[in-house]
């Protein structure tokens, strides 16, 4: 029988089918798991080639400097850091992680893989994006000196966006020039600060000393659900400087506690839902040039045991729908200098409780002449005050306010003199009940 010969068409169609089902294949190709690969090139420190993405379902041990050149890496590995910095001296920089969080669906706050998780010391991360992760953006852990984190861009972080758990005696990094931005989370999603250094536990002697957190942009959502959902959170940090930082909502701007010689300078607080700036428990804090706009409470001294030996200077509040300066019993010797704070509807520009040895000098303390409105209330305090050299105005009932129940307690030594005085009714006024009184050394002038 004949062989009968298949058309030339027939046969350059199929093998011209070919390339299409290669094309077809590629693309499936091109989402394998890259983890080996780049483990390879970080392991041989071999250049990065730019313009790359990478799919990573583990964590990558970095033990030698890393530049990605504008790599991305999707993480999408179920637990620790897409990068594990095990290496001391380490530069990790130029590069993205992106993770797998969506950050208007609910999530478990704390649970899952983070972006770079540090064990060494003198670790530097730089001009990094970590984005859409769902526990820490970058964490170091294990008494770990010195980490330097700079330039970075910190997205939608599901818990803190840079976290350092001392766990010992260490000495503090520098974070500074990074964007935090976690104002995409549902404020019922967000948990946890933007940045937090957390020495200890529990405890009042500080085990980590030396940080500076200067000139970062940090965004959290509008009246978060949860109070721990902080911009910046120190924790028995010793002699730090928190300087020129961009604080936007979140319930608290700057959260100090168990602190001791910490400076809070030149930073920028805009609706910090319950307080700009927190004192608790914390010695010898100097804060000056701080703007605060909005929120709740501009100052809060709380805390079981009490602050003492706080100075703030040249500081504005403004806007504020709760007390300037408040504070709690056990505060002691705080001093105001050329401030300006400006109470607002049915606010105080002081409102002390059990504190003792406040100085309030050369400061504009003005009110909006809401009824009852008084400029400094007093709570059950011994006294020991003194407001010269400024201005106050507009307080509808009266400059200074006392009210004392404590059995036989004697509110004694306030001068409230040498300040020019306008649309205030009364200089003063009180309520004791107990047996409390009004000492004989207080005086209290309209100029």
């Amino acid at each position: 029988m004949k062989t009968i010969k298949k058309p030339f068409t027939g046969l350059a169609a199929k093998l011209l089918a070919l390339p299409f089902l290669a094309l077809l294949i590629i693309p499936k190709l091109s989402f394998a798991d890259d983890t080996a690969i780049v483990q390879a090139m970080i392991n041989a420190g071999t250049a990065f080639p730019a313009g790359k993405t990478y799919t990573v379902s583990s964590s990558l041990t970095v033990n030698k400097s890393i530049n990605f050149n504008g790599d991305i890496l999707n993480c999408n590995q179920a637990a620790g850091g897409c990068l594990l910095v095990q290496t001391a001296g380490v530069v990790v920089q130029n590069g993205t992680i992106n993770g797998t969080l969506t950050p208007t669906t609910t999530y478990t706050a704390g649970a899952g893989p983070s972006g770079i998780t540090i064990y060494a010391d003198n670790v530097t991360v730089t001009k990094m994006t970590i984005q859409n992760v769902i526990n820490y953006g970058i964490v170091v852990s294990g008494a770990r000196n010195r980490p330097t984190i700079t330039y970075n861009n910190i997205l939608n972080t599901g818990y803190i966006g840079f976290f350092y758990d001392s766990e010992a005696e260490t000495t503090g990094g520098s974070i500074t020039n990074n964007v935090i931005n976690r104002g995409q989370i549902p404020p019922a999603s967000v948990h946890q600060p933007a940045i937090a250094i957390r020495a200890v536990g529990s405890g009042t002697t500080p085990v980590t000393t030396g940080w500076n957190i200067a000139y970062n942009t940090l965004i959290m959502p509008l009246n978060p659900t949860d109070w721990t959902a902080e911009c910046i959170e120190v924790r028995t940090v010793a002699n730090s400087t928190i300087v020129g930082n961009v604080c936007t909502q979140s319930t608290i701007g700057v959260s100090m506690v168990r602190c001791n010689a910490v400076t809070v300078s030149g930073n920028k607080f805009t609706n910090a839902q319950l307080e700009a700036i927190e004192v608790a428990d914390s010695n010898n804090s100097i804060c000056s040039n701080n703007i605060i706009t909005g929120g709740g409470l501009g100052y809060l001294f709380d805390g079981p045991v009490g602050s003492s030996n706080t100075t703030i200077t040249g500081d504005q509040i403004t806007g504020t729908t709760k007390d300037c300066i408040q504070s709690v019993a056990g505060t002691q010797n705080v001093k105001v200098i050329n401030a300006t704070l400006n109470a607002g509807t049915n606010a105080k520009a002081f409102n002390l409780l059990g504190t003792t040895g406040v100085t309030v000098t050369g400061t504009k303390i003005t009110g909006n002449n809401s009824a009852g409105q008084t400029a400094v209330y007093l709570t059950n305090c011994a006294g020991n005050l003194t407001i010269n050299g400024g201005t106050i105005s507009n307080f509808a009932k009266c400059i200074l306010y006392i009210s004392n129940s404590t059995t036989n307690l004697v509110t004694d030594n306030i001068a409230v003199t040498g300040n020019t005085v306008s649309g205030v009714a009364t200089p003063m006024g009180s309520y004791l009940l107990n047996g409390a009184k009004v000492g004989t050394n207080v005086k209290v002038t309209l100029q």
